[in-house]
């Protein structure tokens, strides 16, 4: 399922620059009181063929705690948090097959 590769690390002005695009995205992931499973981990699968950058938001009835969902979801998926604030969290894995890919630099 998950990519297979370890964690991404990023730079302070890396994190920062991503989080800045992050504000702007509505969430593309919306998880449920179940929190972390395989139907959610292969839906952010489907997300990162198309994007970079992609969004999620646990839902309050969740059983698990944002920060704790989105560990586990971007060790699995070889993606960097890119942050977590309160209920909602950006991941980031570069995607090399797609025509715009975000710059870091």
């Amino acid at each position: 399922m998950g990519s297979g590769n370890s964690v991404i690390t990023l730079s302070k002005s890396q994190q920062s620059r991503l989080r800045g695009l992050g504000q702007s995205l509505k969430p593309a992931l919306h998880i449920g009181r179940d929190g972390h499973t395989p139907a959610t981990q292969r839906a952010l699968e489907d997300l990162f063929e198309h994007r970079e950058l992609v969004k999620a938001r646990v839902l309050p009835n969740s059983a698990a705690p944002a920060r704790e969902v989105a560990a586990a979801m971007a060790a699995e998926a070889g993606a960097a948090l890119v942050g977590v604030v309160g209920h909602t969290f950006v991941l980031y894995r570069p995607n090399p097959r797609l025509k715009e890919r975000i710059a870091l630099e």
